[in-house]
């Protein structure tokens, strides 16, 4: 690639793709639309993961909570 390539603008990788200033507005509202919904899809997965480690921590001092009960009389 020499120094006149990267000044001008590229053309599309294939012949019947076309810019992205060039797509229709419905384009580019669909892609809007699927990025949306992939950032809240990954908000979700991220919430779920934060809600299952708070959740297995719990389940563990309530183990732990039982088993010193259980532990104490025999003290």
């Amino acid at each position: 690639m020499s120094n006149a390539n990267l000044d001008t603008e590229q053309e599309p990788e294939f012949a019947d793709e076309k810019p992205a200033a060039a797509q229709s507005p419905d384009a580019n509202a669909e892609a809007a639309k699927w990025k949306d919904l992939a950032l809240r899809t990954q908000a979700e997965l991220d919430n779920y993961r934060k809600r299952v480690a708070r959740d297995r921590e719990e389940d563990y001092k309530r183990t732990q909570a039982v088993l010193i009960e259980r532990l104490l009389p025999v003290l």
